[in-house]
């Protein structure tokens, strides 16, 4: 899970906020004893976190069972002679022979500022393959964050981002690769971005936080959910 700090300059050095994340996908690692890190980096004054969990009891639509990481750091964007490719490189994974389903989970955001705004501030897509054929393909871009629950904050905060607001949660990318993959079978995944190259080279820069997810066999065959509570809510 990933929250960006917001632009807090006008809030008190009281100030909180509650961020819920679904880490679901993640059940197979909590078992027994398990370190929890809240890691942070970046522009701050002084920042702490407390972490809680909420057991909820009930059958999921689907057992995630198992984690394997893909790629995870931040990575350069735009530099000729460190391109992004070096880091995002093709991964060849036999795919678990139990799985009745594949998700590939991405959480991604962009930072810095070049000559072109890189990347903080110019949207660019990201290629998700397999076996070297294109299935899905995302605009790397949040733009709905005036509308972010935390007002009002200091500096820039109204300005759309390359998938993130300040103050606000990273939301992930999810891609079933169910239908491109084979249990039991080797097939290559590889995540990508458009071609960029930029001279000097200023910093842009992708985090990127990458898992595949195994699930057991669909539990219901009704697809039916709880979106929201209108009334009453405490939202």
């Amino acid at each position: 899970a990933r929250m960006i700090t917001p632009y807090a300059g006008y809030y008190s050095k009281s100030w909180t906020h509650p961020y819920t994340f679904d880490v679901s996908d993640f059940a197979s690692l909590m078992h027994d004893s398990v370190q929890i890190e809240a890691f942070y980096s970046g522009w701050s004054d002084g920042f702490t976190a407390t972490c809680d969990f909420e057991m909820i009891t009930g059958m999921p639509p689907h057992n995630a069972y198992k984690v394997v990481p893909m790629w995870t750091g931040t990575f350069p964007y735009g530099n000729t002679s460190d391109p992004n490719s070096n880091y995002l490189t093709p991964r060849a994974i036999k795919i678990d022979s139990a799985a009745s389903a594949v998700r590939l989970r991405v959480l991604q955001t962009g930072h810095g500022e070049d000559a072109n705004n890189c990347s903080e501030f110019c949207p660019n897509y990201n290629h998700i393959k397999v076996n070297g054929t294109q299935h899905y393909t995302t605009y790397v871009w949040k733009d709905d964050c005036g509308l972010n629950p935390l007002y009002h904050q200091a500096g820039t905060w109204l300005y759309n981002r390359a998938n993130w607001c300040p103050g606000d949660q990273v939301t992930p990318y999810l891609y079933d690769l169910s239908p491109y993959v084979m249990p039991g079978k080797t097939d290559t995944i590889l995540m990508s971005m458009d071609p960029y190259s930029v001279t000097p080279y200023g910093g842009s820069v992708y985090t990127i936080g990458s898992e595949l997810i195994y699930y057991g066999p669909i539990n219901f065959t009704l697809d039916a959910s709880v979106d929201d509570i209108l009334a009453p809510t405490s939202n």
